[in-house]
């Protein structure tokens, strides 16, 4: 295995690997950073949405009992002799 020494062409062609490197992560980071805001607005925006689909089933849970209930007396009323 040769040992090649780096020239000065060599070491400025290194370098401006690295910075490009560097500059390329920066805005890598951005962009995650960007990313991870979005996210968590998406996240809020379904927990907001699963708040109200909690509460409109809570409302229909409501809604048949009191259905149910209605119906019961119905029956009863019914059952009593009046009606039909």
């Amino acid at each position: 295995m040769t040992t090649e020494r780096w020239n000065d062409e060599m070491l400025d062609t290194l370098a401006g690997v690295v910075a490009q490197n560097a500059g390329d992560i920066a805005e890598l980071g951005g962009i995650v950073g960007n990313f991870a805001q979005q996210l968590e607005i998406f996240v809020d925006e379904g927990r907001g949405f699963r708040d109200r689909m909690e509460a409109m089933q809570a409302e229909i849970t409501g809604l048949r009992t009191e259905t149910r209930r209605i119906l019961e007396r119905l029956e009863q009323h019914m059952s009593d002799g009046h009606g039909g």
